[in-house]
């Protein structure tokens, strides 16, 4: 990107921005379209982000009523299927 063109904060709201467009537009397509009268049904959805995309911070304000958690960091062990077939280099 050229100097000057914009600023590293323009830059950082603008990846945001698309995020947010991204994320609306993938959970539009769930239970979203399945109205009980006005209002859509409850869903649960999942997203996975690395925290410095700051996708987390707004989804309340896109999402009212949405709770956000943190899965934190988890370790998973293979199973003893999985585990007997991949060789120890």
């Amino acid at each position: 990107m050229a100097d000057g063109f914009c600023s590293d904060d323009d830059l950082r709201k603008t990846h945001r921005g698309e995020y947010a467009h991204n994320i609306v537009q993938a959970l539009c397509r769930g239970r979203v379209r399945k109205l009980d009268g006005d209002q859509c049904q409850p869903m649960n959805a999942y997203i996975i982000a690395a925290p410095q995309t700051g996708i987390a911070k707004p989804l309340p304000a896109t999402f009212p009523g949405c709770t956000v958690q943190d899965w934190g960091e988890r370790k998973r062990i293979a199973p003893p299927s999985v585990a007997m077939r991949t060789p120890i280099l």
